[in-house]
């Protein structure tokens, strides 16, 4: 059986679509397309009431989760072994810029040459950022905090972006999207995706809850099981992945 988009007619692939949750994606017009409308009549026939649901996530590598009908509790940690090499790099970096840097910083501070400063604090900052990028990555972990009144997201213990504190009243649903970014070097182009965890409210506003999960499975455990503790029926949303 062939299944073409209602929108802008063209054929979606079999890979585009997800029988656990009757919905399929058009690559063209990025459209998702609500299937059960169509098999409707089929259902009927043989006495089934409601559709079948998506598959059970199972709970991924380094997420834990304490739940009970007073609240959840979900904590992610952040560690993954590519900050091992991260940390060599930035080991190697900043002893260069202690050593070899430092003394120029300040021989320019001494002497008024500010482009020397210049020079050596671009190197410093970067060195700064990696190590910054390091520690978090080794001892930062998400915590997710639900209850019948609140959602709240924090991050911690070394302080970043992205901690939140919703009503759960305003939610509506909750959504998983996939992410892809480039890098160029002199191998070529290089493609990595990543994967975010997004809310929409009753007024119609998306949220943007968590970034930069590293798998699917992490960040559709987490949409199922704050759905899950809200009562939140799964209905499809644009751009969301289907698996």
């Amino acid at each position: 059986m062939e299944i073409y988009c209602k929108n802008c007619k063209s054929k979606i692939p079999a890979s585009n679509i997800d029988s656990n949750r009757l919905i399929a994606k058009c690559d063209k017009c990025n459209s998702v397309i609500d299937l059960k409308d169509g098999i409707s009549g089929i259902f009927k026939i043989f006495g089934y009431h409601d559709y079948p649901k998506r598959g059970e996530v199972k709970l991924p590598k380094r997420i834990t989760i304490n739940k009970n009908k007073f609240g959840l509790n979900i904590t992610r940690r952040w560690f993954r072994y590519s900050y091992i090499l991260l940390a060599f790099i930035t080991v190697f970096w900043d002893s260069g810029v202690i050593f070899s840097l430092g003394p120029s910083f300040i021989t320019g501070i001494t002497g008024h040459d500010y482009k020397m400063v210049l020079f050596s604090s671009v190197f410093a900052f970067i060195g700064v950022f990696l190590t910054y990028s390091v520690l978090t990555g080794f001892v930062n972990k998400t915590y997710i905090i639900v209850n019948p009144q609140s959602l709240i997201i924090k991050h911690g213990p070394i302080p970043v972006w992205g901690n939140k504190n919703l009503n759960t009243g305003e939610l509506k649903q909750f959504y998983s999207k996939k992410e892809k970014s480039h890098s160029h070097d002199e191998h070529g182009e290089h493609t990595y995706y990543s994967y975010d965890l997004h809310a929409t409210t009753r007024s119609g506003k998306d949220i943007k809850l968590l970034t930069g999960l590293e798998n699917a499975e992490q960040v559709l455990y987490l949409e199922q099981e704050i759905e899950k503790f809200l009562r939140i029926k799964d209905e499809p949303v644009e751009g969301e992945i289907l698996r």
